[in-house]
């Protein structure tokens, strides 16, 4: 049986790999959005989807503490998506 820290860190790692993946093709795509250059703009996704999953965990646990909200999987979601923006990176550049 998982405990809720097990689902917060999973849940992180799961929406990380993916922004990675999204960061990269964002990233070789060279998009941007009107003044927002494309590093910025990764930046910007990666807090927004970061605040997203605190409130997807809070859906799915029922967790109020902000520890587990925000704390709780914090390395894990963005050192996922820059190890997978990375190795993409080396593979396809």
């Amino acid at each position: 049986m998982l405990t809720i820290e097990d689902h917060v860190v999973l849940i992180r790692l799961l929406f990380g790999s993916i922004f990675g993946f999204v960061a990269y093709l964002i990233y070789r795509f060279r998009i941007s959005i009107f003044i927002v250059k494309t590093d910025l703009l990764i930046w910007i996704l990666a807090a927004a989807i970061y605040v997203f999953t605190a409130y997807y965990v809070k859906k799915i646990t029922g967790s109020t503490s902000l520890l587990y909200l925000y704390v709780r999987g914090l390395a894990t979601f963005y050192g996922s998506w820059i190890i997978v923006f990375l190795v993409m990176y080396d593979l396809f550049h």
